[in-house]
């Protein structure tokens, strides 16, 4: 399964599992396949998941309860376009089996391509 992995800061006491708020969700990672948008405004690229619950799909059940979540990433302004094209072809190879994830790790500062510069919120719905 390839999934992608997001480090907004590190895991602590007051890190949180889900929170529509966009804070004190820290770590988060989630099917690559479970994306369903991008969006994107000016220095911001948001991805949309559905049915976002993996501890479910890792053990092989049948949660039929509904989870969105959505990735805010902040990126340099007027590279929106670019970074929205860099993960639809990550997208594309991983589907293909030329790798096992994409991670985004705002505390070592890893972002995959040149344009993402960090991210700004993570937020789960259930």
């Amino acid at each position: 399964m390839s999934l992608f992995i997001f480090n907004k800061s590190e895991v602590q006491a007051t890190s949180l599992k889900s929170g529509s708020a966009g804070t004190n969700v820290d770590l988060f990672a989630v099917p690559i396949d479970s994306l369903t948008s991008i969006s994107a405004s000016s220095g911001s690229v948001t991805l949309h998941f559905e049915n976002a619950n993996l501890n479910e799909l890792i053990r092989g059940g049948t949660d039929t309860s509904h989870q969105y979540a959505q990735v805010d990433l902040t990126v340099k302004s007027g590279r929106e376009l670019d970074v929205v094209k860099f993960i639809a072809v990550a997208i594309s190879n991983y589907s293909k089996g030329k790798g096992s994830g994409i991670i985004m790790d705002d505390v070592a500062d890893l972002f995959p391509g040149d344009y993402i510069t960090g991210i700004s919120a993570i937020k789960r719905f259930e």
